[in-house]
């Protein structure tokens, strides 16, 4: 939707940003999910659904499809986590020493809540640094690339997945580890 801008008296209407007509992200990728998309091109890493970097398969020297983390900095989320559950831990351990002792004083109802918001973000990152699930890691020259495969376990387009990557790149040996 185009806004028209007036400016002195005189109304000034932009022209509209036409879209470029190309291939939908179904089209382009046989399968994709919002990190990487695959085509016989090799491995497309997205963002936004758009590519910003391709892994050629000539370029890949180990496909390795095995069980790790869903989260690349899980140990940051873990200790993320648990400070702010101690946190939670310690002021309501305040709140219950202030109802028990005999100091009396204003205890504001904010500060009784204030307790639980930390507390429920703490656990959140908890069970999200624990997550585990199945995923692909691509082994080049210069690098490692870990890629979540969670949208196909979901899915249940694993074996559709594993057969094309297999029809592909049959001369790199594609490893399933439990």
């Amino acid at each position: 939707m185009c806004a028209r801008i007036r400016i002195l008296g005189i109304v000034y209407n932009p022209p509209k940003k036409q879209l470029p007509d190309g291939p939908t992200i179904d089209e382009k990728y046989a399968f994709h999910t919002n990190q990487f998309g695959i085509n016989p091109e090799g491995v497309h890493l997205l963002r936004n659904n758009f590519n910003y970097q391709l892994i050629p398969f000539i370029a890949i020297n180990s496909i390795t499809i095995r069980k790790g983390k869903d989260f690349r900095n899980w140990p940051l989320m873990l200790a993320v986590g648990l400070i702010f559950m101690a946190f939670a831990v310690y002021h309501t351990m305040n709140i219950v020493d202030f109802f028990q002792s005999d100091r009396g004083g204003t205890y504001y109802l904010e500060t009784l809540i204030l307790p639980f918001f930390p507390a429920l973000f703490g656990v959140l990152l908890v069970v999200l640094s624990f997550r585990t699930t199945m995923g692909i890691e691509l082994v080049t020259d210069d690098k490692k690339h870990w890629l979540s495969l969670r949208s196909f376990v979901k899915a249940g387009s694993m074996a559709d997945f594993a057969t094309y990557l297999r029809s592909l790149v049959p001369a790199i040996n594609i490893q399933f580890l439990d």
